[in-house]
């Protein structure tokens, strides 16, 4: 299946294809990926995977109408369950207001959406890994991410 190279990400001059085994071009590969992260705007979850040692979360905003040109924000961060629980819904207000108290994260990473397509490199445990913003769905029920999370080799 030849699906050409998209612009996921350009770090070092990288250019990374999306195809079903999701492979770098050059330097690197993708590997180790979880599976399709689904989440509605304005919800949090803990990934669900055993690497992240039930540390790591991803939290999706507000997904703005396609036609607003306004990104979607989307947040890796790490903290504690005890701190946030396994998932749930708050605004992206909240959101801010809570990292910002003492449940506040020890790393973030945050990543502006607005098509699908976008990626943001972060490490955990002494690896690099690659979320990457497989499409976002706007419809008239609700708004979802699509994400999915790979280790870099």
């Amino acid at each position: 299946m030849n699906v050409g190279i998209r612009p996921l990400a350009a770090i070092a001059g990288l250019w990374i294809a999306v195809a079903p085994n999701i492979q770098a071009q050059g330097f690197d590969t993708l590997v180790a990926c979880t599976q399709d992260i689904e989440l509605d705007q304005n919800h949090f979850k803990l990934v669900p995977d055993p690497r992240f040692h039930d540390e790591l979360y991803v939290f999706v905003g507000d997904i703005k109408d396609k036609w607003k040109r306004t990104p979607a924000n989307i947040v890796l961060f790490i903290t504690s369950a005890k701190s946030w629980g396994l998932e749930g819904r708050i605004s992206e207000n909240e959101f801010n207001l809570k990292v910002g108290s003492a449940a506040r994260p020890s790393e973030q990473w945050r990543l502006k959406a607005q098509k699908g397509g976008e990626s943001i490199q972060f490490g955990f445990g002494g690896r690099l890994y690659m979320l990457l913003v497989a499409r976002l769905r706007t419809t008239a029920i609700g708004d979802r991410a699509f994400l999915r999370i790979c280790q870099r080799r």
